[in-house]
């Protein structure tokens, strides 16, 4: 199989949340063949998209099928999270409260989010709805999405 762009992005963020886990285990996979929809430890929405520039601002749009699915996966009152790949400088992480603030996920218009950093500070993220008053450290991913009771046992 050729190897393609999404694959070595996809990879990065997939490697890492493995590696976090060190010696136990956990469940990945893809949600309804989608491309950058997975399910980790069976509970925890990620979505997954990157840019490949390596110079801040990255946008990141969102079309109204995207929104569509974060807005249902926030009703059913399940864990969400955005995972935005940042070329090959910074993984960016959002929880849902985040991305409320950056997007209207109910909007039947396309969204966009904009991580930008610059050297050596952390990434502040904005959006065609509004902006994260806080930074977001480069070290949140890939620990935002677990916490010690999320590994799964051997």
């Amino acid at each position: 199989m050729k190897i393609q762009e999404h694959d070595l992005f996809r990879g990065a963020a997939l490697s890492q949340l493995i590696e976090y886990a060190e010696e136990k285990a956990i469940s990945i996979c893809k949600v309804n063949n989608r491309f950058g929809h997975y399910m980790v430890n069976n509970h925890k929405n990620i979505f997954i998209k990157y840019r490949s520039n390596n110079r801040s601002p990255w946008r990141f749009n969102f079309s109204n099928t995207e929104l569509k699915r974060i807005s249902d996966i926030i009703l059913e009152k399940k864990e969400l999270y955005i995972v935005l790949i940042c070329g090959s400088f910074s993984i960016c992480v959002l929880d849902s409260f985040e991305v409320d603030s950056c997007v209207n996920i109910y909007g039947t218009t396309e969204q966009w989010i904009s991580v930008s950093a610059k050297y050596g500070s952390s990434l502040w993220v904005k959006g065609s709805k509004g902006k994260i008053d806080y930074s977001i450290r480069h070290s949140d991913y890939p620990g935002k999405l677990f916490n010690m009771e999320d590994v799964i046992d051997e």
